[in-house]
């Protein structure tokens, strides 16, 4: 049965398998939470909509720091999640989730991993350090990201795998050891939008692969990026206007 209404708030919890583990819990409430050194994640939601969750922290945990599945429509502020073993946040098939003023860094994988779903959205945040990408879209559409830092990431600074009709705008994409914004993986990603970002000191700027198409660049500051700054690798029809 689904529970509704929970609400958790000035709650530390440390050294179990999962601080907090909603499933089938809709309209959840937790704020200034605490969910370190578990086993597996610092706060798990499965098929639970439509929560808030504020001022939560999620360090060193086994895996994740924070782990949707199938869970939509829920709003996620002021998460701080470092030192993960697997991921800071990672989302798998949920959709229409809002991530602002995140801080992100120094897990042990991506970042931020969105896999699956529509429409997900991250504002004001940081994401860096990370040992792999940044964030990474993997068959993600329609997700925007905006106004964010995404720097220091140890692979790409943003990756999208398979991921078509994205936003990327007002971004800070810097100093990643791969490319900052890289469209490809699988038969790459198409249709993608990324406007008026900061783009520089990366490996490659900008980097099409194979199969992405129609997607447009725009506007962005794109420089001083150590081997290439724009490298299109066989994708078609990208359209490439007033970068500087």
């Amino acid at each position: 049965d689904t529970q509704t209404g929970l609400n958790v708030r000035n709650l530390r919890v440390a050294d179990a398998r999962i601080g907090i583990a909603w499933v089938n819990v809709d309209r959840g409430r937790a704020s200034q939470v605490t969910a370190n050194l578990m086993g597996a994640a610092g706060v798990y939601l499965a098929n639970s909509d439509t929560g808030v969750y504020a001022s939560v922290t999620t360090l060193s945990n086994t895996n994740y720091g924070l782990n949707l599945e199938t869970s939509n429509g829920n709003t996620v502020t002021g998460l701080y999640t470092t030192g993960n073993g697997t991921r800071g946040v990672y989302t798998v098939s949920s959709s229409n989730n809002t991530y602002s003023a995140l801080v992100v860094g120094s897990n042990t994988g991506d970042g931020i991993q969105w896999s699956g779903g529509t429409g997900n959205t991250l504002d004001n945040s940081t994401c860096t350090d990370n040992t792999n990408d940044g964030l990474e879209l993997q068959g993600h559409t329609n997700g925007v990201i905006t106004n964010s830092v995404i720097s220091g990431n140890t692979s790409e600074g943003i990756f999208l795998i398979n991921s078509d009709s994205n936003t990327i705008r007002g971004n800070l994409i810097r100093n990643n050891a791969d490319a900052g914004v890289d469209f490809g993986g699988g038969s790459g990603s198409s249709n993608n939008i990324v406007h008026g970002n900061d783009i520089t000191g990366n490996d490659t700027g900008v980097w099409f692969e194979a199969g992405s198409a129609n997607n447009s660049l725009r506007r962005n500051n794109i420089h001083s990026n150590d081997v290439n700054n724009i490298r299109n690798q066989v994708g078609e029809g990208n359209t490439v206007t007033r970068n500087w």
